[in-house]
């Protein structure tokens, strides 16, 4: 016997797992641009008695810097963009109506 204590058990000390805290997953931002319409739109709507309205940026097309300029950016999570752009769209067919 040695003067720490029995030689087998001192192999066989219980350890604890410390289990760490998962972090929240912070949610994804994308950006949805709401595009004004051009001073052409505009022209082109005044001389045939309808009103100019804008659109939103879609992704993969390449825009003009002069149509980028008055752009309104919204950012919202992955999950809710479906939602949010069916809401433009939506409001952007109820402007055009009028």
């Amino acid at each position: 016997m040695s003067e720490y204590g029995s030689e087998a058990g001192d192999n066989e000390v219980a350890t604890k797992k410390i289990k760490k805290k998962k972090k929240a997953k912070k949610a994804k931002l994308t950006t949805i641009e709401f595009l004004q319409p051009t001073g052409r739109e505009k022209n082109m709507a005044g001389a045939y008695g309808g009103q100019a309205i804008g659109s939103i940026r879609r992704p993969g097309i390449k825009y003009e810097k002069d149509r980028l300029e008055g752009s309104r950016k919204f950012r919202v999570s992955t999950a809710e963009e479906n939602k949010v752009r069916a809401q433009l769209s939506n409001l952007v067919k109820s402007q055009s109506k009028l």
